[in-house]
């Protein structure tokens, strides 16, 4: 069983004790924590795979996706090379500048984030494809969306709803409230720090040794 957003919204108020002002203010809570969980883990709903961007001939930037978090890799499918970040970010990109203000042309080898864009080094001497994996930033958490799953896996529904309720009493700064926000918050990542993390499972073979009478493999 997974919880679509309603069934999510169910549970959050009944932490928060059927408050009007936690049905009134889930969505926010909602984005936030659900944006919370995604910078924190590496699970494989968060990376975008294989997400292609076009440069034209002669650009030395792409524009920064809205939903792009953090890059986790970048391939010049035209030139068939991996692009490495670049070294010394901005600054060890500028020492390739010419008297254009842009580097010089050839093969994209180098790309760094910054200022909403993904500057590249060099200037593509043909239009260039580039394969981008990444972390996502997850988008806002709206009522059209109540008969949806959240992006999230599904072992993450509780800590998702505990979670959320921590934003909702964090926001609420009594005495009271500061602490029914402190025990979500530790029921949240008490839960995902005793869930076994699909990497470190198919990691388990490559950590441990299998042996026998006379015999080690």
């Amino acid at each position: 069983m997974s919880f679509t957003w309603a069934e999510i919204r169910k549970h959050y108020m009944n932490a928060c004790e059927q408050s009007t002002e936690a049905g009134a203010e889930f969505y926010d809570h909602a984005t936030g924590a659900q944006r919370e969980l995604f910078a924190a883990l590496e699970e494989r709903e968060i990376i975008a795979t294989n997400t292609r961007r076009t440069v034209p001939k002669g650009h030395d930037a792409i524009a920064w996706g809205n939903d792009w978090y953090s890059i986790y890799s970048v391939f010049n499918l035209t030139k068939q090379q991996r692009v490495e970040p670049e070294e010394a970010g901005m600054r060890g990109r500028e020492r390739y500048l010419e008297s254009t203000g842009q580097p010089p042309e050839g093969s994209v080898h180098r790309y760094h984030p910054e200022g909403g864009r993904l500057w590249l080094r060099d200037l593509p001497d043909e239009e260039t494809e580039l394969l981008i994996n990444f972390k996502r930033v997850p988008p806002d958490v709206e009522k059209a969306q109540l008969v949806d799953r959240p992006l999230t896996p599904k072992h993450l529904d509780y800590p998702l709803v505990y979670l959320i309720a921590s934003h909702y009493y964090s926001m609420h700064p009594s005495k009271n409230d500061k602490a029914q926000s402190e025990f979500f918050a530790q029921k949240a990542w008490g839960l995902l720090d005793r869930a076994r993390k699909p990497k470190a499972e198919e990691n388990r073979n490559r950590r441990e040794a299998v042996q026998t009478w006379g015999y080690e493999f």
